[in-house]
């Protein structure tokens, strides 16, 4: 019974407020007490002096109680500790979890939670600015981090972070101090310094640009008809563009699309007249919107060079974005490339970098441009007026 039991002090400080003991296996001594509406609290008090032990007790339990008496959790609990608790409460994506455990745990992780408050976190942007330059990561050779399953290193970049890249961790920073707040870590809510992402015009087309990029997509098809793999590559590529310029999806929304999200859609009647809705999923939530007409033929297409490749007729569950062999095709972006560079569209006439989401700002700008409803495009592309109005408003 002795060696399961814990030794209580015999020279306690005459208080009933709290009890130091040591536990079995243990020289080093505790204390144990109770609070309204916090329960039970152990701490060790990491000593062996006996009359060490109980002053540190009392400090304990006063600071506990002080705590308590504020609204905070008794348990104290530096900022690393609550970083681990909140990542696994959350559903957090491998990039959140790594700004949170790099930056906001090497910024004042030793420190208490309740040491987030507007004053200490108000240095933190100045501190990430300079976090590789002259900062922490300074001597830091290389980032070893986690994606789509596998572990990649590479060396760090030692630039100050863009406008864009400090709004985004400050929102992931935000939803971290509103959890702390709402467990009792801290008192109130921090205000955080607001950081607005420079608005950068995207690269798009003009219509003309478009053409001549269709255009040659076709002809390139005409091109490799002695090629069959090369042909239904090409055959893809001049659907997707096509798919893309009249929906204005993201491409990661293309990329997860599959036939059963093509609502009435009949391949063996008149493309003419047929009311066709897609079905997209990003950003945590699925929406339908109606096509513009020219999406039809390209669905067509791609549905007649699938059946012909893959000697059967494409199911529900089969990608639309397929390759061959029926396997979802990740990126069309080396295709686009090569065929961008042969346009001489590789760029917009301010030298920016075009991309697979260029069809969706041209989508977006050729849709408001004959005076569509803002509310109409902004509910079809799945994002906000404001970002509308932001980035388009010209």
């Amino acid at each position: 019974m002795e060696k399961h039991s814990p030794k209580h002090s015999d020279i306690a400080l005459p208080q009933k407020e709290w009890a130091i003991f040591r536990r079995p296996g243990t020289q080093n001594w505790s204390v144990r007490f109770s609070l309204p509406g916090q329960g039970q609290i152990r701490a060790s008090l990491k000593t062996r002096d006996e009359s060490e032990a109980n002053k540190l007790a009392a400090k304990t339990y006063y600071a506990a109680l002080t705590r308590a008496e504020a609204g905070l959790d008794a348990r104290a609990k530096t900022v690393a500790q609550v970083v681990e608790e909140y990542v696994k409460a959350k559903p957090l994506k491998e990039t959140h979890k790594a700004f949170l455990h790099r930056y906001v745990v090497d910024f004042c992780g030793r420190k208490e939670a309740s040491h987030l408050t507007t004053r200490t976190l108000s240095g933190f942007v100045p501190w990430r600015k300079t976090y590789w330059i002259t900062g922490p990561g300074k001597d830091i050779s290389l980032i070893t981090y986690t994606r789509a399953g596998k572990t990649i290193s590479r060396a760090p970049q030692r630039i100050q972070p863009s406008n864009s890249t400090l709004a985004w961790e400050m929102g992931i920073l935000s939803k971290f101090v509103t959890y702390c707040r709402d467990h009792g870590y801290v008192a109130a809510l921090p205000s955080l310094e607001r950081v607005r992402a420079q608005d950068n015009a995207r690269p798009s087309f003009s219509t003309d640009e478009i053409q001549l990029l269709q255009s040659t997509a076709f002809q390139r098809i005409i091109e490799a008809q002695h090629h069959p793999r090369v042909m239904f590559d090409r055959t893809m590529l001049c659907a997707y563009i096509g798919i893309m310029v009249g929906t204005g999806m993201r491409p990661t929304e293309a990329q997860k699309m599959k036939w059963g999200d093509v609502l009435g859609f009949d391949v063996t009647k008149k493309l003419d007249g047929q009311n066709v809705t897609l079905r997209v999923y990003g950003k945590n939530r699925s929406r339908e919107f109606i096509p513009q007409d020219t999406v039809l033929p390209n669905l067509d297409m791609i549905w007649t060079v699938q059946k012909t490749s893959w000697n059967r007729k494409p199911t529900p569950e089969d990608f639309i974005f397929a390759d061959e062999v029926g396997n979802m095709v990740k990126s069309y972006n080396a295709g686009l490339n090569a065929l961008l560079e042969a346009c001489n569209l590789t760029k917009n006439f301010r030298g920016v970098v075009r991309s697979s989401y260029s069809f969706r700002h041209y989508y977006i700008s050729h849709m408001l441009h004959p005076k569509v409803n803002i509310y109409d495009v902004s509910r079809n592309c799945g994002t906000s007026v404001d970002m509308i109005e932001r980035f388009y408003s010209h």
